[in-house]
């Protein structure tokens, strides 16, 4: 089952994805969250089956706070600047 979180923050609306990743010869088996903002990829934070759905969201606000210039915003997508 898939799981996804809705988080509004700022006037906007981002969508969290919990995705597993297969192990490889290189790598060791590993969860994460892609984040997105309408069909525009964010980022992809670290993930954990047992977290909750209000730990995901705090941790997305808290890359937020962190990296105000690094995400779109909805003028962007009107033409604004």
């Amino acid at each position: 089952m898939s799981r996804k979180i809705l988080v509004d923050q700022g006037g906007q609306r981002f969508t969290m994805e919990y995705e597993d990743l297969p192990a490889t010869a290189e790598k060791a088996a590993s969860s994460r969250w892609n984040v997105t903002l309408g069909f525009t990829a964010i980022t992809t934070l670290p993930a954990s089956s047992k977290e909750t759905d209000s730990d995901a969201r705090e941790q997305l606000i808290r890359w937020l706070d962190g990296h105000p210039g690094l995400h779109p915003t909805a003028s962007d997508y009107l033409g604004g600047g």
